[in-house]
């Protein structure tokens, strides 16, 4: 699917000094979307007071989290020891980890108030646009004003009911998600149904 339309025609400077080009996401359409969903099991730990957390599963740093301390930090084992670190917000910035634990995920075993403990996502899948991103992209404000989601190539785009979409790193969506049909179930990597979007 071609996205070209979607952009602002103005970009952002980066500090890894690439510039990322604006995507109003309002003019992303998503009702032929394929469908996804996370499915490999999350580390879940609380914040430190004072701690920084980095969300980078890729190339470029997608956004920075000062923690007060006692929010719910999602961690993605990625491969090469990677880590992938995110705080879940509402759209206007404020951390709703244990929102998003209670509705989407149930436990599988850990301790969240020690080392964390480890929780398997329970929800309906998402429409995706499955590695649409073909140059460096910026979702401007997407976890609140000044907090931009940066996306590197290959990355793919999702959206869960109203809410805005978002974006998912291609390592990211490699290690942790799974296209799924409309009910949840898994297609096989490389089959025609996930090659064409049948569902």
């Amino acid at each position: 699917m071609d996205i070209t339309h979607c952009y602002s025609g103005e970009t952002i400077h980066h500090t890894d000094g690439i510039d990322y080009a604006i995507i109003d996401t309002g003019k992303l359409d998503f009702s032929k979307a394929q469908f996804g969903k996370k499915t490999k099991p999350t580390l879940v730990r609380l914040a430190k007071a004072g701690e920084t957390i980095v969300t980078s599963p890729g190339k470029a740093e997608e956004i920075r989290y000062s923690a007060l301390g006692g929010e719910v930090v999602f961690v993605n084992q990625l491969p090469g020891g990677v880590e992938d670190s995110f705080v879940p917000r509402t759209p206007s910035g404020q951390p709703n980890g244990q929102e998003v634990l209670d509705k989407k995920y149930e436990l599988v075993g850990g301790d969240l108030c020690g080392e964390g403990a480890f929780f398997r996502p329970k929800g309906a899948p998402l429409r995706i646009l499955h590695e649409v991103v073909v140059r460096p992209t910026v979702i401007i404000d997407a976890y609140g004003s000044g907090n931009h989601q940066f996306l590197g190539e290959g990355a793919t785009l999702k959206k869960e009911g109203e809410k805005r979409p978002s974006g998912i790193d291609k390592a990211a969506f490699d290690e942790t998600w799974s296209i799924t049909d409309k009910t949840g179930r898994i297609q096989p990597k490389g089959s025609k149904e996930e090659a064409l979007g049948l569902y």
